[in-house]
């Protein structure tokens, strides 16, 4: 199989950005832009870094997913934090379920056309 193309990251930037929308959406933090993307950027940036390690560590889709997800879940958290955001171990837990859901759909989907 050939490298996952950076066309995939597009991909994953929107999971992320339709996780922080329905985020905002369900906290009733409004969905000006600015607000959105305060709350995505953390995890953009880390998803973008997962992003680069994964297609370098490895040519599988499933396993950069992974790799994906590690960082946008472990990096981002640390990186909400560190702008200033907060940490809840609930917050911790339902955000590890939703990107494991929101980036992963789309790789299944995709795995199945590529075999």
């Amino acid at each position: 199989m050939k490298r996952i193309p950076f066309s995939y990251l597009a991909l994953d930037l929107i999971a992320v950005t339709i996780f922080a929308l329905i985020g905002r959406m369900s906290h009733q933090h409004g969905l000006t832009a600015l607000g959105v993307l305060s709350t995505a950027v953390p995890f953009l940036v880390a998803t973008l870094i997962g992003f680069i390690v994964g297609r370098y560590l490895t040519r599988n889709l499933m396993v950069q997913g992974l790799i994906v997800w590690l960082f946008t879940l472990n990096l981002g958290m640390i990186l909400r934090v560190a702008f200033g955001g907060g940490f809840a171990v609930s917050f911790y837990i339902v955000t590890a379920i939703a990107l494991l859901i929101f980036c992963g759909i789309w790789r299944l989907l995709l795995r199945k056309s590529i075999y």
